[in-house]
Parts: structure tokens; C-alpha cells; sequence
């Protein structure tokens, strides 16, 4: 059984890689009982990796820099906010046309799947809490149910209802900014670079101690579902004094298959966490 685990960015295994590059681990499978692997890889212009009979499908977050990926005959050319999704059974790779920090991510998976590529002003954008946005980088659509795959921002204060989820595992890795994370008897404080691996089943929380951007991955996917009830699609009229109740989340949580707990705990009173390791 998965326990949770987080990590700073200085506690992440770093190796040096071709060209000059470095990889570091942030989460390898044994973390997550075989159900995923993570790395942030900083990869000069010209790396290049090519996988001819993948058994894993990847998937790779353009941070910064740009490169061409590809799946079978189909070729993408994508530069900063774009991601890949290469699925296991099609020879797959990518090079690195200029200077590029990419997160990439490896999952066991089945052949079947079409690859899928976007850039940063195609994925859909959510209002989420306070203000922040969630940018659906991949749904459980594109992978097969396999995972989802989130980028969001979040203003200083804003905080998560007390929740666990049933079915899925999350991970986040903070991108910039810091927070909090109650995850069961566990409190991590998080800063740019660090990340924490939820399982599922273990109650959570979490409040955002400076404006931070974050990237989350649940598995398998599916939590799309509760943000587009439960926020708004920006691209559609914002509706005057538009804002997400804690009852609207409840809701939102419970016609999909989510489950809040309690209202959002404050950073300073360690009694509230109880709440989340009980």
C-alpha cells in the first residue's frame, strides 16, 4: 500500500544526463506502488530521446524552451506550456529545439491510445477558488481514464475544504510559491520546487502561503469532472458576483463521486488538523 511522501527540491535524486542535462527524480515508482514516475528534466537544444517499442506511455510539460515530440507518423512542434501525451505501443521521442525544463511523467499502460499534443492557449481554463485558475492540461478522456493532469494558480490564503479521495491518487509539485499540505497525521510546508504524493483513501487539506502555481496529477484520471461543476469556464461570460460557495463544492463533490469533509483549516491552529489525521 502507497503512504504518502513529500520531498524539497533539494531532496530530489539528481543525474546527469547527455548534453549536459540533468534529471531529477522527483518521485519514482516504488513511491507509488508501480502507479506512476516523475522527473523534472533540464535538457539543452538538441537532446533527443527516442523510445522504439515504449511499454509506458509519457507524458512531458514544456516549462520553458521548445522542442518537436513525436508518436508514431504524427509530430508535434510545441514551446512553453504545451505537453505530450505519448502513449505505450507507438515509437515515440522528442528533440529539444532550444534550452527546455520539462516535467515528465512515465505510467505503465496498454496499447490503444491516440498520442495528443497541445499548446499553451488550447487547454481548457477554469475560475476555481479565490480567483485562481485550472488549466485541464490532459483529461481522463485523452488517456484513457489513466490520469488527469492539472496546472493551476492560487493566491496567497486561499485554501482546500478537508477532502479524501476513494479512487485516486494525487500528486503535486509546487511550481512556485509555498503552502501547506495536511495529509492524514502528516503537515508538509512546500516551497517552489517541492512536491507531495497523496494516495487515495488519506484524508487531505491544504492553504496557500504565498501566490503559487502548482501542477497536479491524479490517477486514475477523472477529477475534471468535479472542477468543471464546481468552477467556470472562463471562456464562456463571467456572471456578476460569480464565486464558489463551500456548499457549492459539496455539491459539486458529491455528483462527482468526491468527498469533502469539513471547511478549509487555518495555517495557524494546529488543533484544526486533527481533522484530517482522524
Amino acid at each position: 500500500m502507497a503512504t504518502p511522501y513529500a520531498a524539497a527540491t533539494a531532496d530530489h535524486e539528481s543525474l546527469d544526463r547527455l548534453a549536459g542535462g540533468v534529471r531529477r527524480v522527483l518521485l519514482d515508482s516504488t513511491q507509488t506502488d508501480g502507479r506512476l514516475a516523475m522527473s523534472r528534466l533540464a535538457a539543452p537544444a538538441g537532446t533527443a530521446s527516442v523510445h522504439p517499442y515504449p511499454r509506458e506511455d509519457e507524458i512531458f510539460v514544456l516549462m520553458r524552451g521548445s522542442g518537436i515530440f513525436w508518436a508514431g507518423d504524427q509530430h508535434f512542434e510545441l514551446s512553453e506550456g504545451g505537453v505530450a501525451f505519448l502513449p505505450c505501443g507507438v515509437p515515440h521521442g522528442y528533440r529539444i529545439t532550444s534550452d527546455a525544463d520539462l516535467l515528465a511523467l512515465s505510467k505503465p499502460g496498454s496499447p490503444g491510445l491516440a498520442p495528443y499534443a497541445a499548446g499553451a492557449d488550447q487547454h481548457e481554463t477554469l475560475e476555481w477558488l479565490d480567483g485562481g485558475l485550472v488549466r485541464i492540461l490532459l483529461s481522463a478522456e485523452r488517456t484513457g481514464g489513466r490520469l488527469s493532469l492539472f496546472r493551476s494558480t492560487a493566491s496567497a490564503g486561499s485554501a482546500s475544504p478537508v477532502y479524501v479521495h476513494g479512487r485516486e491518487d494525487e500528486i503535486v509539485v509546487m511550481l512556485s510559491g509555498s503552502g501547506i499540505y495536511w495529509v492524514g497525521e502528516h503537515r508538509y510546508e512546500l516551497s517552489a520546487g517541492g512536491m507531495v504524493f497523496i494516495p487515495r483513501g488519506v484524508t487531505t487539506a491544504h492553504r496557500i502561503t504565498t501566490d503559487a502555481e502548482k501542477l497536479t496529477v491524479t490517477t486514475p484520471g477523472g477529477l475534471e469532472a468535479f472542477l468543471r461543476r464546481a468552477g467556470r469556464d472562463v471562456s464562456q461570460p463571467r456572471p456578476g458576483g460569480w464565486r464558489i460557495s463551500f456548499d457549492a463544492l459539496v455539491r459539486a463533490a458529491a455528483a462527482a463521486g468526491q468527498t469533502i469533509l469539513a471547511a478549509p483549516l487555518q495555517a495557524d491552529d494546529p488543533s484544526s488538523a486533527r481533522l484530517v489525521a482522524a
